[in-house]
């Protein structure tokens, strides 16, 4: 695999051949390197965050101030700052949606989110989907691993939390002290609310067994992962 393997123009709006990722999945499980070969789906990693709104785009530039300024604090080992970016526009998402917000209101979501990084199990259907049952048994597989999980939206062999649960741990404990801060409080110091966010994501899976035109999949996904 390489940056070869996508020709053409790619944008946020458009899915890569399924056979791209059965490829990449086959790849990477026998020779045991999920994730590394992410460099070459920087294109899509890029567009994923390049349409975005302008509001949140200064959103997630204050998420990443603040991850430097938990780096000067605390030092090493913290979470990869893109999964923090990826918090940032999944908070939006799930959050709000619309170009103006409040940027008190999400700011504190992401605080909020990271202090429950222990339950976070967020993927996207941007790229690649459910559809494809190979793909789909190996989306199963990815996302019913030890949390947190935050796949990568351009490579799902790619969980882009990192291995180090210690990191999640000490920016947990920094993002707790944060949610006391003034600035994320109103004038009368009560407290800003934060949007109303799952920290899962949940999606209708195309049974392994059928091919549905319109698959009921919500219930599908209940069956075959209960505890989810």
């Amino acid at each position: 695999l390489s940056e070869a393997s996508f020709t053409g123009d790619v944008n946020v709006y458009n899915k890569p051949d399924p056979q791209i990722y059965r490829s990449l999945i086959r790849e990477c499980t026998s020779l045991r390197k999920e994730g590394e070969f992410s460099t070459c789906f920087t294109e899509l990693q890029r567009n994923f965050l390049k349409d975005r709104p302008a509001k949140l785009k200064n959103l997630i530039r204050l998420v990443k101030h603040w991850y430097q300024l938990c780096k000067e604090k605390l030092g090493e080992p913290l979470p990869p700052q893109y999964a923090l970016e990826l918090l940032t526009v999944y908070a939006w998402e799930r959050g709000s949606g619309v170009t103006e917000f409040d940027t008190a209101r999400g700011f504190r979501t992401v605080l909020e989110l990271i202090t429950k990084y222990k339950q976070l199990q967020i993927h996207w259907t941007v790229y690649y989907d459910f559809q494809d049952q190979e793909i789909s048994n190996y989306l199963l597989s990815r996302l019913t691993r030890v949390r947190p999980v935050i796949l990568d939206p351009a490579d799902p062999t790619r969980n882009v939390v990192g291995s180090n649960s210690e990191g999640w741990w000490r920016l947990a404990g920094e993002a707790t002290v944060w949610l006391q801060y003034p600035c994320i409080k109103n004038w009368d110091t009560s407290r800003v609310r934060s949007w109303d966010v799952p920290v899962r994501t949940y999606h209708r899976l195309v049974p392994l067994h059928t091919h549905l035109v319109t698959p009921s999949v919500s219930r599908i996904f209940r069956q075959r992962c209960p505890g989810l």
